[in-house]
């Protein structure tokens, strides 16, 4: 029987792993993109808080409509307006409390992280840092990260001869980007020689282009030098 509710999930292995040439390969170095910056990642029982709330709040509202219907409305109707109304009350306020408490733990925590030339790192809360060397990056997994049924992200797991490092990936409020290509994900798989870079990756911002710019600036600025050595060398 095919589980409908099974979430799919893309591999993207480097090259030649199946042979076992994929340790210690990598892209080359003028290739590779530089970049740094922030992005969030869901709290691991952020699904256990949004799920309480819900239980919570609807243990609340089934006590107090209850609570209504315990004494008979026909016999003492300023009574049944006073419940009514009473349950309206409280059946408001466990759902302001249960907005809070779900706004709270889907807010999400911000992490950052640096495209160097050699490695990747990421600093995550209470100053956790993971560094990912190129050269030891065998696969990157994703799949959606849903809440509700709504997709709000992507569960990346990070494979390496040695371990696996999970992020659980969510959109940025400031910017509507779905891709995995929008995520700093992407740049670890290209600079590990998994993902070819595309030159127009979707939902690209001025940030992006920016931070390309500068890029190619650098390394034009690193080619006079060379060439300006090779000069005085002749």
């Amino acid at each position: 029987m095919v589980n409908l509710r099974k979430k799919p999930r893309v591999s993207l292995v480097k090259p030649n792993a199946s042979s076992g040439d994929a340790t210690g390969f990598e892209l080359d170095d003028e290739k590779k993109i530089l970049r740094r910056g922030t992005f969030k990642c869901a709290h691991p029982y952020e699904r256990v808080f949004v799920f309480t709330a819900d239980i919570l709040c609807a243990v609340n509202t089934a006590y107090w409509f209850i609570m209504t219907r315990l004494y008979k409305p026909f016999e003492d109707p300023d009574l049944f307006e006073a419940k009514w109304s009473l349950f309206l009350l409280f059946f408001l306020v466990g759902l302001i409390v249960r907005s809070v408490i779900v706004a709270i733990a889907t807010i999400g925590r911000e992490c950052s992280y640096r495209a160097e030339q050699k490695e990747f790192v990421v600093e995550g809360p209470a100053r956790r840092r993971e560094i990912f060397y190129y050269s030891d990056v065998y696969a990157v997994h994703r799949e959606p990260l849903t809440l509700y049924g709504v997709k709000r992200g992507y569960l990346v797991t990070i494979e390496t001869g040695v371990r696996e490092v999970q992020y659980r990936y969510i959109y940025s409020d400031k910017k509507l980007m779905t891709d995995f290509e929008d995520t700093p994900f992407y740049f670890l798989a290209v600079n590990s020689g998994i993902m070819e870079y595309s030159d127009e990756p979707s939902g690209i911002t001025f940030e992006d282009v920016a931070a390309m710019m500068v890029q190619r600036g650098v390394r034009q600025l690193e080619e006079e030098k060379q060439q300006q050595y090779r000069g005085f060398d002749d």
